[in-house]
């Protein structure tokens, strides 16, 4: 409850002291949680690789998730000079979807409404279609009486995902607008970085996959009888 908070507010701010001390107090419950009987949350789940897997998809999207919610109405805000209830109007569209970063990171101040709605809609559909399946994935990797140490594992990871996104998002434009006021290449520039997450995630989303597809095969077989 103390270290989660300390690391997040120690990388958004980039103070030192408050980084260490999360570091700290999270390897400290790690230890704690490996060596106990009966852990609050049971870590040693992270030992298979599909668990391990799903927590990184899940990891990995709550950045880009919450990340561009974030970073993409200050576009409209700081850039095109909406107000806030029209801001919120045009970012809409990400809910009618529930990952096309790409075309936001070629974002100029002149880009066409409808099409920016058009790249929210895919966007919320890619989260839809990633997001829910790592989590199902992800619990059928565990034994049933695990299960109740997984999901909060996987929602926890999805909030740490969601803080860092939006805290480290939000720092990168805040120090671009400062840099060059009511430009659009600072937001450009963040979803670069959304672009470069979603890359990463699809290594752990490709492992899952196969993993999924041998356990599968596994409950086929020992339904027809083989050994």
């Amino acid at each position: 409850m103390t270290g989660l908070p300390s690391l997040v507010y120690g990388v958004a701010e980039s103070d030192p002291v408050s980084t260490i001390a999360g570091v700290v107090l999270l390897a400290a419950f790690v230890i704690t949680a490996s060596r106990s009987r009966d852990p609050l949350l049971d870590l040693r789940l992270f030992r298979d690789n599909g668990f391990s897997s799903a927590a990184a998809v899940i990891f990995g999207m709550g950045i880009a998730l919450f990340g561009a919610m974030i970073v993409l109405p200050l576009y409209y805000l700081d850039v095109r000079q909406e107000s806030l209830v029209a801001t919120g109007l045009l970012t809409a569209p990400l809910a009618l979807g529930t990952v096309a970063a790409l075309p936001l990171a070629l974002l100029t101040g002149t880009d066409d409404y409808r099409w920016l709605s058009l790249v929210q809609i895919v966007r919320g559909c890619g989260i839809g279609l990633t997001t829910t399946p790592a989590l199902a994935t992800g619990l059928l990797m565990v034994p049933r009486e695990k299960i109740s140490h997984a999901m909060p594992i996987f929602a926890m990871l999805q909030r740490i995902g969601a803080s860092f996104g939006t805290s480290i998002l939000t720092a990168i434009v805040s120090a671009r607008l400062v840099a060059a006021p009511g430009t659009a290449a600072a937001i450009a520039d963040a979803h670069w970085w959304i672009v470069g997450v979603t890359a990463i995630v699809v290594i752990p989303s490709w492992i899952l996959v196969r993993t999924e597809a041998r356990l599968r095969r596994g409950i086929r077989d020992t339904g027809r009888g083989t050994p």
